[in-house]
C-alpha cells in the first residue's frame, strides 16, 4: 500500500506545483516519501516520466525520506538518492539527528537539504551547553554542504536564536498553520 500511496502522493503534488508555477508563483515543494519508494525498482523510472510530464524545472521539486528508512534501507538509499541526481531531483533527509550516528549515515548519500528532528529544536530554549551542541551540530551540517532545515518554530524567540546558530530555513506554526493548498503568500508590501 505504501508504494501505491507514494505515487499517488508525488502525483498529485507534481499537478498542484505545476498549476501553481504556472500561475507565475516560483514555488519549491518537498514530496515525502515512505521508504517503499527507496526499495521498489520500479518507482524511479515511473518517477522519471512523472516529472518529465510535469514539465517542472529542477529546483523545483525536492524528494524527501526519514534518516530512519535511509538508516534501514542504507544500499537502496545510496542508490536512491544518486539516482535522484541524476533527474535533477534534490533530496532531503528528514527527523535527522536522532540516530547513534547520524552524520555516518549522510557520508554515503546525495543530499542537499537536512530537515532536523523537532525534539531537536528544544536544545535551543536549554542551557548554554546545549545550546553550543545545537549550534556545533549545524556547523557541521553546512561544512558538510548540507542546507539545514528547523521544524517545529513556535515563536520569535527561537527563530531569532536559529539565525544566529545559521539555519537556512524554519518551518513551524509561528509561520503559518498547515494547509490543505498551496495558497499562501511569502512577501509583503513592507
Amino acid at each position: 500500500m505504501g508504494g501505491r500511496l507514494d505515487r499517488w502522493v508525488v502525483l498529485q503534488s507534481v499537478r498542484r506545483l505545476a498549476a501553481r508555477r504556472g500561475e507565475g508563483r516560483d514555488i519549491r515543494l518537498t514530496i515525502n516519501l515512505t521508504h517503499n519508494a527507496l526499495t521498489d525498482d520500479s518507482f524511479l523510472p515511473w518517477l522519471k516520466v512523472a516529472l518529465k510530464a510535469a514539465k517542472l524545472p529542477r529546483e523545483a521539486v525536492v524528494m524527501q525520506f526519514t534518516e530512519t528508512a535511509a538508516n534501514t534501507y542504507l544500499k537502496q538509499a545510496k542508490s536512491f538518492s544518486a539516482s535522484l541526481a541524476t533527474l535533477d531531483c534534490a533530496v532531503s533527509l528528514s527527523r535527522f539527528g536522532t540516530s547513534a550516528d547520524p552524520f555516518g549515515t549522510l557520508r554515503h548519500l546525495e543530499v542537499a537539504y537536512v530537515k532536523l528532528d523537532g525534539t531537536l529544536v528544544s536544545d535551543i530554549h536549554g542551557d548554554e551547553v546545549s545550546r553550543k551542541r545545537f549550534r556545533d551540530f549545524l556547523k557541521r551540517l553546512t561544512e558538510g554542504g548540507h542546507q539545514a532545515i528547523v521544524p517545529m518554530v513556535s515563536d520569535a524567540q527561537i527563530l531569532a536564536q536559529l539565525f544566529q546558530a545559521g539555519v537556512n530555513y524554519v518551518q513551524g506554526n509561528y509561520f503559518a498553520e498547515p494547509a490543505s493548498d498551496m495558497d499562501y503568500e511569502f512577501q509583503s508590501d513592507v
